[in-house]
């Protein structure tokens, strides 16, 4: 299936790709590449020194014959096609996702600039009745969260044996669990780091309780329907969950490199064993989208402000526009699934 748009400077024609991916083939008018010819020449000033001219006073002759016409027409079609390219997407109804590939095909002075345009783009997704499916979802019966004594003692002879294990490689030196213990902890006494104790084991579980039920409503969406998914965002998806792994990892005291020794596994092996998850993960991130986008769900500049405040706080290397679209994307997604797990 192709497309193609008429009146504009320029001729298109759209050719879907596989991996949610366009191809766009263009005829740009010379007239739209001409005019761009006056400002690369003041480039070619600005950069080129010649004996006897003073720079950004060379005569136009001399300066072509320095860096010769050819070139000077690259530059033109190179500027021609940055400056039309978002008109172009714009005429496609393009969202891109990353940085396109373009190739130009032809090149002439006096003819129509010819250029390829690859570019992976949001896939089109036709949600079903997820009011209804998430209705459903909210309707099943939950497990009610609980700690029992047990999980509280064990929770808390783990504490003993990291402390133990800190202070001394050897484990020599146990600490009583008693009111001491506890003080050094931050707690009153035994009894009221128990409390603590439990009370950090039943959020846990309750955070797990959510998460779980809104993989559920993820999963019972997604599932109706079929997507093409965009290469790039499993890729990128795939180094998020590399960088997570390093992190834990460095908790331990240990190097991606060197796991990866141990499993006698390549980065490419464990990229193929994690690329189901990854695609999993990337289809409910468009699902969410899509919804977010439906719904018209999106949080307010105080909202945003206020979480990219915080974000920077924690995180000194962020920029203030990454705080900001992450703090966007994050707050976003959660009100979607505070709107999906409101529905009965």
């Amino acid at each position: 299936m192709t497309e193609t748009i008429k009146n504009n400077p320029f001729k298109t024609t759209r050719t879907p790709l596989a991996d949610s991916s366009v191809q766009i083939t263009v005829a740009l008018d010379w007239s739209e590449v001409i005019k761009h010819r006056g400002h690369v020449l003041k480039e070619f000033q600005g950069k080129i020194s010649l004996p006897g001219f003073r720079k950004g006073h060379i005569p136009e002759q001399v300066l072509l014959k320095q860096v010769g016409s050819g070139y000077l027409l690259e530059e033109m079609a190179e500027h021609a096609i940055e400056s039309s390219y978002p008109e172009i997407l714009m005429a496609e109804n393009v969202r891109p996702l990353a940085h396109p590939k373009i190739e130009i095909t032809k090149i002439e002075e006096g003819a129509p600039l010819e250029f390829i345009i690859k570019v992976d783009v949001f896939p089109e997704i036709k949600l079903p009745d997820y009011k209804k499916l998430a209705a459903n979802e909210n309707s099943k019966k939950e497990e009610l969260v609980e700690v029992t004594d047990k999980e509280v003692d064990k929770a808390i002879e783990m504490i003993r044996e990291q402390r133990a294990h800190q202070n001394d490689e050897d484990n020599t030196s146990i600490e009583e669990i008693d009111d001491s213990f506890a003080v050094t902890l931050g707690a009153t006494d035994l009894t009221d780091f128990k409390e603590k104790v439990k009370t950090e084991l039943h959020n846990e579980k309750e955070r797990k309780q959510i998460e779980k039920k809104r993989v559920a409503i993820l999963e019972a969406i997604s599932s109706q329907f079929t997507i093409d998914l965009p290469k790039v965002m499993v890729e990128e998806e795939l180094v998020r969950m590399k960088g997570q792994m390093e992190g834990n990892l460095a908790q331990m005291g240990l190097k991606f490199a060197d796991y990866l020794l141990q499993l006698k596994k390549s980065q490419d092996d464990l990229f193929l064993e994690w690329r189901p998850d990854a695609e999993k993960r990337v289809r409910f991130e468009l699902t969410l989208a899509q919804i977010a986008e439906t719904e018209s769900i999106t949080p307010t500049d105080d909202e945003v402000e206020k979480e990219s405040k915080h974000l920077m706080e924690h995180y000194k290397d962020i920029t203030v526009e990454q705080a900001w679209n992450y703090a966007t994307n994050q707050l976003r997604k959660q009100k979607t699934f505070e709107y999906l797990e409101s529905l009965k």
